[in-house]
């Protein structure tokens, strides 16, 4: 896939629900025709990546220079905030890519998201960036990201906290059901044009 430096819409995905519901295999059906493809992966399994850098920003920053990558970073957990920052700054620097967010819960909080996240979801599409972002929990996770995306998938949710932040950005119709949802499922929304 040939990047743009501007996309001419945003893109922004948010993939929740319970561990087993799917998430992280739509994840890798969305990334899959991807040619710039850069994954945070603090969970340490994204298998699709070519490359897999392990918590050096530097590395990350020469690969991502390329004209085409698919590479899985894994952050040093003792240095999360700082490496989160550093990986969503050169992200932006470099732009023209899809980036994907494994477990944004543990970066976001539902009160806090991170100034170099905000500045990315607010002005991705100015820069030609794709983005994905994946938790069990919308209650857990930023709502700048959420209140912005273009599409939701989300699996069983019985949580009313977590059901909150879907039913805000897609309607009450959308998460009607997300409680019975089986395992393996995911229910489908995009923002209408």
């Amino acid at each position: 896939m040939n990047y743009p430096a501007k996309l001419a819409k945003p893109y922004k995905v948010y993939l929740c629900g319970s561990e087993g519901c799917g998430k992280g295999h739509q994840a890798k059906i969305i990334a899959k025709p991807e040619t710039r493809l850069v994954v945070w992966d603090t969970p340490m399994d994204w298998e699709p990546a070519r490359t897999k850098i392990q918590g050096d920003i530097k590395e990350l920053t020469r690969v991502l220079k390329r004209p085409h990558f698919r590479v899985a970073f894994r952050p040093n957990m003792y240095d999360l905030k700082n490496q989160f920052d550093e990986f969503n700054d050169v992200i932006y620097a470099i732009g023209r890519m899809m980036v994907f967010y494994d477990e944004m819960n543990e970066v976001t909080t539902a009160t806090h998201t991170p100034a170099s996240l905000k500045n990315l979801t607010s002005r991705s599409r100015h820069r030609g960036i794709k983005m994905l972002g994946a938790s069990q929990r919308p209650a857990e996770t930023g709502k700048s990201f959420i209140s912005n995306a273009t599409e939701i998938y989300a699996g069983n949710l019985s949580e009313p906290a977590d059901l909150q932040p879907l039913r805000v950005r897609a309607g009450a119709s959308f998460v009607e059901g997300l409680p019975q949802m089986p395992l393996r499922k995911l229910k489908h929304w995009k923002r209408p044009e």
